[in-house]
Formats: C-alpha cells, sequence, structure tokens
C-alpha cells in the first residue's frame, strides 16, 4: 500500500488512546446527567381496569328461554356501539369525578407527589405553613372549595382514558397521576362512584332530566354559534357574499374599461404631442373607441383654427413674400395657435393621467375589498359549518329527550347492565421516565457519542503524532524527537 493511505487498526487506536480522557468523561458524565434528570423528573405511575357492558334489559321485548334450562333471564344481548360510546361519555363525566374528588377527601388534596422538585416544593410550603381549608364555614369560602374540587376534577380527568376493547364489549380505563397507590386508589373510587352514577343516569327520571340538561347545554352551544356567526356577517357586511362578489366583479371589470380608454386616449394625444414636436400637423381628433362617448370640443375647435392659420399662410405665402406684413401677420397667428394647442394638449395629458392614478388606486381599492370578502366569507362558512354541527347536536338531544319522556309515560324500561371486569392494581414502576431504561440507553448511546467527538476533534488537529507521519508529510527524516516536558521542571543528568 502507498504510504499516503497507509491507516491501519493501531493508528485508529492510537487516535483513541491520545484522547481517551474524552471517552472516559462521557461515559461518566452523560448517563449520570440523564440519571439526575430522571430523578428529578416527576414520575407518572398508571393503573388500568376493565368494565364490561354485559346485558341490555328490555321489559318490552321477552325472549322465550330454552327447554330445560330452568327459568329464563330475560336479557337483550345486543349492546351495540352507541351503548359503549355512552358509558365512556358517562365516565368522563365532570361530574362523577368530582364526586370521586370529594369520596377522597383531603387525602387528595394533602397527597405528595415523588420527584426531588416536587418534594422540595412541597417541602417549602410545609415549612412556610400553609393553613388548611376549612369547608362550609361561609358561602365564599364553600364556592371556593367546590371550585377547587372541580379543578381538581378536571385535572385528573385530562389524565383518564377510556377506549373500547375491538370486536368486545369491553372498556379498558386507565388513569396516570405522579404517586403510585393514589392511582390506583383514585382509579378505585371511580369504579365505585361509577356504578351507582350509572344507575342513577340510565332510571328513567334521571335519564329525563340528563338528557334535559344536555338539551339546554346544546342549545346554549347552538344559540352561541348562530350568535358569533350573525354577527360576524354585521361586522364584514355579509348578507349576500355571492351576490357582494359579483358586484365588486363588474365595478373592477367596469374601472378596467375606463382606464382601457384612459390609456388609449393619452397614447393618441401623446402621438400628436410627438407630431408637433416634429413640425407637423396633428389633427385634435381621437379615433373610434367602444368606450369613450365624445370628443374634447375645445381641443377639436383649436385644430381646426390651426388648420386653418396653417392654409392661409400658405395662401399668402404664394401671395406675398416672407417680409411682407401680411405673411408676418400670419405667420404670428400659425404660431400663437400652434402654443395654445400644445398647452391644451398637455393639459388634457395631465387631467388624463390623473385620472388614470385616480382610476388604478380604485382599482386596488377594489381589488383589496374582494380579497377581503373572499376571506371573510371563508371564515362565514367555518363559523356556518360550527352553527350547523351544533344544531346537528341540539336536534339530536332534543329527540333523545323525547325518547326519554316517551319512555316514561309508557312506562318501559331499558337498563344497560355493566360490571367491573378488572380492578386497578397498583403500579410498581412509572411509566414515565424510564429510568433503567433511559440510564441503558444513555450509557450505550455515549460509547458512540464519545467516539465520534474524539474523531471530530482529531479531524481538526492540524498537529503530527509520530515521526512518521512527519516524514511522509516533508519528505526529510526525523533525526531526533524532544518529548513534551513540564513548564519548569529542569532535566535530571542523563535525560534527553
Amino acid at each position: 500500500m502507498n504510504g499516503e493511505h497507509d491507516f491501519t487498526v493501531r493508528d485508529l487506536l492510537n487516535i483513541i488512546y491520545r484522547r481517551i480522557w474524552i471517552l472516559k468523561v462521557v461515559v461518566i458524565l452523560f448517563p449520570l446527567s440523564v440519571l439526575i434528570a430522571c430523578l428529578l423528573m416527576t414520575p407518572s405511575y398508571e393503573s388500568a381496569g376493565k368494565i364490561v357492558v354485559t346485558a341490555k334489559k328490555d321489559t318490552t321485548s321477552l325472549l322465550t328461554g330454552v327447554p330445560g334450562t330452568g327459568p329464563s333471564q330475560i336479557v337483550n344481548l345486543n349492546v351495540d356501539e352507541m351503548d359503549l360510546n355512552t358509558e365512556m361519555e358517562i365516565l368522563r363525566s365532570l361530574d362523577l369525578w368530582t364526586e370521586t374528588v370529594k369520596a377522597l377527601g383531603p387525602e387528595l388534596l394533602r397527597g405528595t407527589s415523588p420527584g426531588l422538585l416536587n418534594r422540595l416544593n412541597q417541602g417549602i410550603g410545609s415549612l412556610l405553613g400553609e393553613a388548611p381549608t376549612m369547608p362550609g364555614q361561609t358561602p365564599s369560602e364553600q364556592a371556593d372549595q367546590n371550585d377547587r374540587l372541580r379543578s381538581i376534577a378536571k385535572s385528573l380527568l385530562a389524565n383518564f382514558n377510556a377506549v373500547p376493547t375491538p370486536k368486545s364489549k369491553v372498556i379498558d380505563v386507565s388513569l396516570r397521576y405522579p404517586d403510585a397507590l393514589m392511582v390506583q386508589k383514585i382509579l378505585t373510587t371511580l369504579l365505585d362512584k361509577y356504578i351507582p352514577y350509572h344507575l342513577k343516569v340510565y332510571s328513567l327520571p334521571q335519564a329525563e332530566l340528563f338528557f334535559a340538561e344536555q338539551v339546554k347545554e346544546a342549545k346554549e352551544n347552538y344559540d352561541r354559534a348562530s350568535q358569533e356567526l350573525t354577527e360576524f356577517r354585521k361586522r364584514w357586511n355579509l348578507s349576500l357574499p355571492e351576490r357582494q362578489k359579483q358586484e365588486l366583479i363588474a365595478m373592477i371589470k367596469s374601472v378596467d374599461d375606463a382606464l382601457l380608454d384612459v390609456n388609449s386616449n393619452i397614447s393618441q394625444y401623446e402621438q400628436m404631442m410627438s407630431i408637433m414636436q416634429a413640425g407637423g400637423m396633428a389633427s385634435g381628433q381621437l379615433s373610434p373607441s367602444m368606450q369613450r362617448g365624445g370628443e374634447n370640443t375645445v381641443i377639436n375647435v383649436m385644430a381646426v383654427q390651426l388648420l386653418q392659420a396653417e392654409q392661409k399662410q400658405l395662401q399668402v405665402g404664394e401671395i406675398f413674400t416672407a417680409e411682407s406684413r401680411d405673411y408676418r401677420a400670419a405667420s404670428e397667428q400659425t404660431r400663437d395657435l400652434t402654443a395654445k394647442f400644445r398647452d391644451l394638449l398637455s393639459g388634457e395629458l395631465a387631467i388624463l393621467r390623473t385620472k388614470k392614478t385616480t382610476l388604478e388606486n380604485n382599482k386596488n381599492a377594489l381589488l383589496e375589498e374582494m380579497r377581503l370578502l373572499v376571506a371573510k366569507t371563508e371564515d362565514a362558512r367555518v363559523l356556518q359549518l360550527q352553527e350547523t354541527i351544533a344544531k346537528e347536536q341540539y336536534l339530536q338531544m332534543v329527540s333523545r329527550a323525547q325518547a326519554a319522556r316517551m319512555d316514561n309515560v309508557e312506562n318501559r324500561q331499558k337498563l344497560v347492565d355493566v360490571k367491573v371486569l378488572a380492578r386497578p392494581f397498583i403500579p410498581t414502576s412509572p411509566v414515565f421516565p424510564k429510568t433503567g431504561l433511559f440510564f441503558l440507553a444513555a450509557l450505550i448511546f455515549s460509547v458512540p457519542l464519545a467516539l465520534g467527538i474524539i474523531f471530530t476533534a482529531h479531524f481538526f488537529d492540524y498537529t503530527f503524532d509520530s515521526p512518521g507521519a512527519l516524514e511522509k508529510a516533508t519528505g526529510f527524516r526525523v533525526l531526533a524527537t524532544i518529548g513534551k516536558l513540564k513548564r519548569g521542571k529542569p532535566l535530571k543528568q542523563g535525560e534527553e
């Protein structure tokens, strides 16, 4: 192999050995920092349980039992997706969670959370001497206590999850909380409160009241969405967006036609000015145009007078000499009319340019109004869609409330029976952070990270590692080398 490309394993190990301290520091500090970060984080424990929707009792359709099986239990096993979704919404009810928080009481309000930072904050709070809340002394204190309970219930509900198991009648419920014992206790209390709350919701008078409240809430949402849409249309004047758009398009087209007419007139007047500057004779008349309704009479009259003066000057020139009084008078009249005609053309051009600027500004304003109309029309369409969705939800709740009232009138009872299939358990390890896994991953990743830093440092290092490298780079032989000396340390006798 050529000397320029010789690179052996020994050279590779030499590169690593020269900066072995980087490997040691990274392998120690990187996993240690990950471990400290995991210890400082608030852990999150997860406990789970299962609820099974077993049957739906129906007193209106009795099923005949199988002969020889004894008295038959009249049940309807047709539990559909709507029943599962209803049970999940009941589990997510804020009232149910508020009752759960009330049942746990001060144990939840004063619960401690793992994690060094949380313990430090709780220690500081205990040193400051936070006074416990005494419920029920005054109406304002009772209202504050209820608000606090609902706030805690909302925070717990945000970490709660209920999903149906595919192709089954089982609902998986899970909850995350920083304390392993409390997460099991909270979820157990929730399931204990859920069964009577479920019966209360599905009892017909309570069901009618429940759906009446849902109708009221849906009506408020629908009225709010309708009011927002009406106010938005009034604010931006969106009575008939399509008609307004067509009117703007017609106005923009009219302005474009006027701009075309003005540009045509400016071009023809400029041509007249150039003809006169070249010593020619301008007609003073504009070419026909579909947009132009008439000509400038003053310019036409002045052009006719100028033409007559030119003809008179030619006739006088044929009769009299250039020094005669009649010829000089005719020439003076021609020059005077030419100057007046040029001034009229200049004034007309200035007026037309001003009109062009005004039309362009009007066109830009109309285009901006069109852009704003399109944007606000899209926003109004979104608000209208929200109003439609709110209306559909309101009508759906009205139909459900009406069905509940009809069931109450006809004395029919349909009850979904639910049972707790699996009780919540006490988690042994947090779901986040996985301290052992994160530490092991950091330990494994620290080695390639350190090697990458070493090879990067070597790539930007332009010093020579050995006499052989120096000889290859310079072409000269190295006679002797001097080792690195510590500053201020003299050489002993016999040392080189």
